[in-house]
C-alpha cells in the first residue's frame, strides 16, 4: 500500500462516521483530513478543469491531473466515512464537492426535525426495559373531555402506553421506525436517522 493509500485509510478511520445527524463534526474533521494531506482541492473549488485535450498546455494537464486525483481519492474518503446504515440514501454522484453539498442540504433541510427526533429517539431508548406486547392494531387515547384520539397500526406495550403519542407523532411527521433484534431504527423518506439499542 503506497503512503497516499494508507494515509487515506487511516484518515477514514480517524474522522468520525457520519450518520444522518452529525453533518458539522463530520464536515469539519473532513476538511481538516483532506487538507492535511493535500487532497482538499476538489472540494475546493467550484468547478472542475476542462478535459484534457491534445491541444491543452502542460499547466492544464497538470492542474486537471491534480484535481481529478484530488477528486477520486476525496470521493473514497467521504464514502468511507459513512456509516453502514446510510450508505444506501448517499448522493449519486461523481463529483466531491457536490457529494458534500448535498449532504450538506439533506441535514439542514431537515434541522427542526431532528431536534424533534433527538428528543423522541431519546425518550423512546433510554427505558432499557423488557417489556411484552399487548396487542397490535388501533389504539384509542381516551382524555378526561371525553375526545379522543385513534392510533393505528400501534404496538401496545403497557409499559410504556405514555409513548404511544410521541410514536404517532412520528408517523405524523413522515418517519418511519423499524424494531427488530433489540434495535429500534428511525427513516425518513427512505434517510436512515438513528439506531439505538
Amino acid at each position: 500500500m503506497d503512503n497516499a493509500s494508507s494515509n487515506l485509510f487511516a484518515s477514514a478511520n480517524s474522522v468520525v462516521k457520519f450518520n444522518g445527524l452529525n453533518y458539522e463534526e463530520w464536515s469539519e474533521q473532513i476538511r481538516f483530513s483532506l487538507g492535511v494531506m493535500s487532497l482538499d482541492q476538489a472540494i475546493l473549488t467550484d468547478e472542475e478543469p476542462a478535459a484534457i485535450t491534445n491541444e491543452s498546455s502542460e499547466l492544464e494537464k497538470s492542474r486537471y491531473e491534480t484535481w481529478e486525483r484530488s477528486n477520486r481519492l476525496c470521493l473514497n474518503l467521504l464514502r468511507m466515512s459513512m456509516a453502514e446504515s446510510i450508505k444506501p440514501s448517499m448522493p449519486k454522484t461523481e463529483k466531491a464537492r457536490e457529494f458534500i453539498l448535498k449532504i450538506k442540504e439533506q441535514s439542514q433541510s431537515d434541522v427542526a426535525d431532528k431536534s424533534i427526533v433527538g428528543s423522541l429517539m431519546s425518550e423512546l431508548t433510554t427505558k432499557r426495559m423488557k417489556a411484552r406486547i399487548v396487542g397490535i392494531g388501533t389504539y384509542r387515547l381516551i382524555f378526561d373531555t371525553g375526545c379522543f384520539i385513534d392510533l393505528e397500526n400501534c404496538l401496545f406495550v403497557p409499559e410504556c402506553a405514555r409513548n404511544l403519542v410521541s410514536v404517532s407523532r412520528l408517523d405524523d411527521l413522515g418517519f418511519d421506525f423499524k424494531i427488530g433484534h433489540g434495535v429500534f431504527s428511525l427513516y425518513r423518506k427512505d434517510y436512515f436517522y438513528e439506531s439505538r439499542n
